[in-house]
């Protein structure tokens, strides 16, 4: 029987290649510089194809891919940047299938639950690696930015590097790092669910109830315009510490309504026909020239109900 619910398993079916390919596929994404986002994908299609056995399986074939290309520190990343999610977001739309909540609650839950993977894993990963090197999480974080300024500085010509300069932008990444690493599981999870639910293993769309133009009407849910709010307040009032978090967590919420402008953005290539080759430019151009913009209609949308208008235009 099907892990997704009650229809005949597909996975019988697949061809041999194909169930052999995620064996080493989520390794070879995860090693490279462009497709490492997509890492967790094979693993959560295999697992959601094919079942559990074969996901993991084919999780200590990459891991072993990876600990003897990177060693120990490498396969620590591949665990918490890819084992963690994939497995997280198959387990979660198996459990979603069939409970009473509409499509989009699902596809949120589903996306959280990966973004808390990487979190969780992450953490535990830091803690364990500061409990091996006997000092606190805080002390390895500052370890881990002084190495990295070490290979910087011997890369960097002497007279472009400044160590004030550095200090500087040290003490912003470490400012930012929670954020940035939500951000990073937010895009990561949105990316590999997006794929799963186009891909459909073992039907995995329909038992989601999910439409096939799902994309074009993602929304954040109107909840969340409060924590953003109060967390633009927060950085706009307080100093220090409160003010570094309110900041961090005013970013993780305009990523999410990134997204609802990302949604909208297809809905305006779809009315003025933009298709192929000329979309994926449009989506390009967009996402690296007028972030703001974006981010700017995903928020208002909740008021304005953009989509709407443009279909009726």
């Amino acid at each position: 029987m099907s892990d997704l619910g009650s229809p005949p398993s597909t996975h019988s079916r697949l061809p041999f290649w194909v169930r052999l390919s995620p064996f080493f596929l989520s390794a070879s994404f995860y090693i490279s510089l462009f497709l490492a986002l997509l890492a967790p994908l094979p693993l959560a299609w295999l697992n959601l194809a094919a079942g559990r056995r074969w996901a993991l399986l084919a999780t200590l074939s990459n891991g072993s891919l990876i600990w003897a290309l990177s060693g120990w520190s490498g396969l620590a990343g591949f665990a918490v940047f890819s084992v963690a999610p994939a497995w997280m977001i198959a387990e979660a739309s198996r459990f979603w299938v069939g409970r009473r909540r509409d499509a989009q609650a699902r596809l949120m839950s589903i996306l959280f639950s990966g973004i808390l993977a990487v979190v969780a894993a992450g953490v535990l990963a830091l803690v364990v690696w500061s409990r091996l090197d006997g000092v606190t999480p805080a002390e390895q974080i500052q370890r881990a930015m002084d190495w990295m300024g070490q290979q910087l500085s011997t890369q960097a010509p002497p007279s472009q590097w400044d160590p004030a300069e550095w200090e500087e932008h040290k003490l912003e990444w470490v400012r930012n790092l929670p954020s940035s690493l939500g951000i990073a599981a937010l895009l990561q999870s949105w990316i590999v669910l997006t794929l799963l639910v186009r891909l459909s293993p073992g039907r995995l769309r329909e038992r989601l109830g999910v439409p096939v133009g799902y994309l074009r009407g993602w929304k954040t849910p109107e909840r969340w315009v409060w924590p953003t709010l109060a967390c633009g307040f927060g950085w706009v009032v307080f100093r220090g510490i409160p003010a570094d978090l309110a900041w961090n967590g005013l970013k993780f919420c305009l990523a999410l309504y990134a997204l609802q402008g990302v949604a909208i953005l297809s809905v305006v290539c779809d009315v003025w026909g933009v298709r192929g080759l000329a979309r994926g430019l449009v989506f390009f151009l967009v996402l690296g020239v007028m972030t703001p913009l974006l981010l700017a209609v995903g928020f208002f949308d909740l008021w304005f109900d953009f989509r709407s208008k443009l279909r009726q235009s």
